[in-house]
C-alpha cells in the first residue's frame, strides 16, 4: 500500500498534531547568536550532524531490519534540516542550560510562531517518545506472511518527515519541539531565494 502524497500527510497531521504555542525558545551558545546576528538567518542542521548519530533513524531502526532499510529508505532519502527547540515553559530549565546552553553559558532564544511554519516543506511539531507511535507504525508496516514476505505492507513517500519526528523515550525529558524542513525532489532547497 502506498498513499498518495496528500493522504499521507493527513495521517501525518492526524498523528503529529501542528502545535498551537505561540512562542518557542531555543538554547545555544553565544558563539551560534553572533553568527545569527551577523547573517541575519538561523541555520539548520542536516540529520546527520545531530548530537545523537542515530536521531533520525531510531524510527526505521525500529520498524525495519538492515536489508529492508536498504531497500526501502535508503534509495528514496532526501535531504532533512532540523532545528531543535524547546516548548516556552522551559525557557528558564536548567537542565535545558546545561545541555544545550553551552553549560549554562549560552542564552536561550524565543522565536514566534506562526500559520507558514508549516508550509512549503516545513513542519513544525511536538516531537512523540511513546511507543504507542512506533505500534502504530509497526501495525502499517508489517510485512504479509507467505509468497510476499519480502515486501512491506506499507510504503512511506515521506519516510524522512516520519523519522524526523520520534525519538528514543530516553530523551521525553527534553518534550523537544522540531522545526524541520524535509527538501522533497524538485523543492526549493534551503539555499536557494528563488
Amino acid at each position: 500500500i502506498r498513499l498518495n502524497e496528500e493522504e499521507e500527510i493527513k495521517l501525518f497531521d492526524m498523528l503529529f498534531p501542528k502545535i498551537k504555542a505561540r512562542s518557542i525558545c531555543r538554547y545555544t551558545s553565544l558563539q551560534s547568536l553572533f553568527a545569527v546576528l551577523e547573517h541575519e538567518s538561523y541555520r539548520m542542521c542536516a540529520t546527520e550532524g545531530m548530537n545523537d548519530v542515530e536521531d533520525s533513524m531510531f524510527l526505521w531502526n525500529k520498524l525495519y531490519d538492515e536489508k529492508q532499510k536498504e531497500s526501502y529508505l535508503e534509495p528514496y532519502r532526501n535531504p532533512t534540516y532540523i532545528m531543535s527547540c524547546s516548548p516556552i515553559k522551559k525557557q528558564d530549565d536548567l537542565t535545558m542550560w546545561r545541555l544545550y546552553g553551552d553549560d549554562a553559558r549560552g542564552v536561550c532564544l524565543t522565536f514566534k510562531t506562526g500559520k507558514s511554519a508549516h508550509n512549503n516543506g516545513f513542519y513544525l511539531r511536538k516531537v512523540r517518545y511513546d511507543n504507542e507511535i512506533i505500534q502504530q507504525l509497526r501495525s502499517l508496516t508489517e510485512y504479509n506472511k507467505g509468497k510476499f514476505s519480502s515486501y512491506p505492507t506499507f510504503i512511506f513517500n515521506y519516510w524522512e518527515l516520519w523519522g524526523a519526528f520520534v525519538k528514543s523515550p530516553e530523551y521525553k525529558i527534553e518534550e523537544e519541539i522540531r522545526f524541520a524542513y524535509i527538501q522533497r525532489d524538485g523543492a526549493r532547497t534551503p539555499d536557494n531565494d528563488d
